[in-house]
């Protein structure tokens, strides 16, 4: 997937590209391959291309096995990763601190018992 530049930098692009790294490596991405892949990608065979870097990463989902232990709580990306799909991640922290600020304010002022944190 291609992923034009921004206002700072219209002329950066990102070219993501989907493989399986139990059949390739990033040796087998060498600088010319990539340029060939970009080409493909925009659609003009002899297009200048500069490559900035060349990355992997992984898409993963994991969820912490506890949220609190004893006075300590987690939240945001102490407590999970999740894909950047949708770019939900931060949003979705300050949904998690914004949920346990009002909760742990209910237990310190003895409205709520220490249980409810565990929700």
């Amino acid at each position: 997937m291609l992923y034009p530049g921004t206002h700072r930098r219209p002329h950066l692009y990102r070219l993501d590209v989907v493989y399986d790294p139990e059949e390739e490596t990033m040796e087998d991405y060498p600088e010319e391959r990539c340029i060939r892949l970009i080409r493909a990608a925009i659609g003009i065979p002899d297009i200048s291309v500069t490559i900035k870097k060349v990355l992997t990463w992984e898409m993963a989902a994991r969820v912490a096995d506890r949220f609190q232990q004893g006075r300590v709580l987690l939240v945001g990306d102490s407590a999970r990763v999740q894909p950047p799909s949708g770019g939900l991640g931060g949003n979705t922290g300050i949904a998690e601190a914004q949920n346990l600020a009002w909760k742990l304010a209910a237990v310190l002022r003895g409205e709520a018992g220490p249980d409810l944190l565990a929700t």
